[in-house]
């Protein structure tokens, strides 16, 4: 499971009332921001069916989506996956940068199974099950322990079920207005990390569990390595998010080291317990 991205609303709201809330933001107005596995083949009509490209990051809505920011303008290259990234917003807190209680909004990979039996359906388990969660936005609703579904796959214009069915790869409903096609982003508008084996990666002496952003300059620099995180050798970060201040919390991708879970949602070693080397659970 890949959480990405905390909002902050009072616990005793209704699920339906802190949707509409969600969804009425000025976030929302921008638009969904997120990015794609490679293989995805999005519905038609939309830029991820003309030419999805996982370095891409794409703004979606209404059923379709665009490119919003080219992996050119983050000087990324053919063969680079963008997996997790998160805006980071100067002005800040905003409703959605205040992390420390919250609900979580996220979404899966195509493996994911989900916990049952459902409690509100449609849930990760229910949507799972039919081979169509992977490209759906969830809430998870920790105070009942459970989840559900807050917008399907196809309000972004993304397509399920298939083999396998679109996936996202990283989500942030955060956008700043600044964002536009083309040109040269400014220095640190952006946190993201690459996929393990991006050929950026090795030009640039990085690792899928660094913190990278954006230079200023047209391309990109490190901002967090993984091993101050708390992340280990050849684990690779699968979401980011960070707060106004640039504090990050993130997790990491199946299949690495197995000393931090895929579904737990971490912060760099030593803010939550004594230093061990380790990334804390949150």
């Amino acid at each position: 499971m890949k959480y990405r991205e905390l909002i902050t609303r009072a616990l005793a709201l209704p699920m339906c009332v802190l949707l509409t809330l969600f969804f009425a933001s000025p976030s929302w107005a921008l638009g969904i921001n997120f990015s794609v596995k490679t293989g995805a083949v999005g519905a038609p009509g939309t830029a991820v069916n003309a030419a999805s490209d996982p370095a891409d990051i794409y703004v979606g809505g209404g059923g379709t989506n665009v490119v919003r920011i080219p992996k050119a303008a983050l000087g990324l290259v053919a063969g680079d996956e963008v997996d997790a990234f998160s805006w980071v917003d100067p002005v800040g807190p905003f409703w959605d940068e205040i992390w420390m209680t919250g609900v979580f909004v996220f979404s899966v990979d195509d493996l994911a199974v989900g916990a049952g039996p459902p409690i509100m359906p449609p849930d990760v388990f229910t949507e799972a099950a039919a081979a169509e969660a992977a490209g759906d936005i969830f809430a998870a609703l920790w105070w009942l322990g459970t989840n559900t579904q807050a917008l399907d796959e196809s309000v972004i214009g993304l397509v399920g079920p298939g083999a396998p069915p679109d996936d996202q790869d990283a989500l942030d409903v955060d956008a700043p207005a600044i964002l536009a096609p083309g040109g040269v982003l400014p220095a640190w508008l952006l946190g993201f990390s690459l996929k393990a084996g991006s050929p950026s990666l090795a030009a640039g002496g990085f690792t899928g569990a660094d913190v990278l952003t954006t230079d200023g300059a047209g391309g990109f620099m490190g901002a967090y390595p993984g091993v101050a995180l708390g992340i280990p050798p050849g684990d690779d970060m699968d979401a980011l998010f960070l707060d106004f201040t640039g504090f990050p919390v993130f997790s990491v991708a199946a299949g690495g080291s197995g000393l931090l879970l895929p579904g737990d949602i971490l912060v760099p070693d030593s803010v939550l317990a004594a230093p061990d080397g380790l990334a804390d659970v949150m």
